[in-house]
């Protein structure tokens, strides 16, 4: 009787270690998925900046303050609104990404944008999210 209580008490132990484990895997996991969905939004931001370049256009323009929200497959910032993101697929995930960019001056007075993005979500009742920051700048010659 003593060796099956004690064989019940080191299953039952294994299985709490073994679920935190898969707990603190998951939200690694929600984490490096958030890291890459922010660096996905600072790359959106960037081309359409570089597109404004190749189109001949003002660096900045569709670029202007505020919130916004992108997809991958969008050629332009949308107001936020607070949608999921959708995969490929159109299957949506429990991320949201807001966008916001600010205008500023480098201390020598050129144009900067400074680019925000948070990633947040919510896992078991916990909200969590991911910040991304970069500023972007006008140094193509002669826009």
């Amino acid at each position: 009787m003593a060796t099956i209580f004690i064989i019940s008490i080191g299953i039952l132990g294994a299985y709490a270690v073994s679920s935190r484990i898969i707990a603190y895997i998951n939200l690694s996991l929600s984490q490096l998925t958030a890291s890459y969905l922010a660096q996905e939004g600072i790359e959106l931001v960037r081309n359409i900046r570089d597109t404004n370049w190749l189109e001949r256009s003002s660096w900045d323009d569709g670029l202007g303050n505020g919130e916004w929200e992108i997809a991958y497959n969008e050629n332009a910032l949308s107001s936020f609104t607070g949608r999921k993101i959708n995969l490929y697929d159109g299957t949506q995930t429990k991320f949201i990404r807001k966008i916001t960019i600010n205008s500023a001056a480098s201390p020598q007075g050129y144009p900067i944008l400074k680019i925000s993005v948070l990633v947040q979500w919510k896992d078991k009742g916990k909200d969590y999210s991911v910040t991304a920051q970069e500023n972007l700048y006008n140094w193509h010659i002669g826009t």
